[in-house]
């Protein structure tokens, strides 16, 4: 004579949390969507937007429970830099020796530190709470 000692109520919430798992995905695009507009309208905050390729260089990419926000690839790329900061102007060539030879001198350039100005971090840092508890609902619903 044996008897289940209260597994079968685990059991079964266990299982419902499983089938639940299946909308995770359509809760995380359109998350990734969100955080993508929310960026792109930092960006414009913070007068990222001279040319425009910038913004349009913030996208998304969907695979199965996961979604990467993050830049295009050349020419919209612009704001990688401006998220993580970069160093504007290099060194620049002067010209020939008096001979006519090809050997270069080089100048001392000036070169000018961009301080950092973050539009995803911002953007992903915001949605986290809210992300985190749309899951949690989906999988215990």
């Amino acid at each position: 004579m044996s008897k289940e000692f209260g597994f079968d109520k685990a059991i079964t919430r266990l299982e419902k949390i499983r089938n639940n798992a299946n909308g995770v995905n359509l809760i995380i695009e359109k998350e990734a969507e969100e955080i993508k507009i929310d960026a792109q309208n930092i960006a414009k905050s913070k007068g990222l937007k001279v040319t425009g390729k910038g913004i349009a260089g913030i996208t998304t990419k969907h695979n199965p429970y996961e979604s990467i926000v993050g830049w295009a690839s050349r020419p919209n790329l612009h704001l990688y830099f401006h998220e993580i900061g970069f160093h504007a102007g290099f060194s620049k060539s002067s010209g020939r020796e008096r001979r006519g030879k090809r050997k270069r001198k080089y100048k001392k350039g000036t070169r000018k530190y961009i301080a950092p100005k973050p539009h995803i971090r911002p953007a992903a840092i915001k949605h986290k709470k809210s992300f985190s508890k749309k899951i949690k609902e989906n999988l215990l619903k």
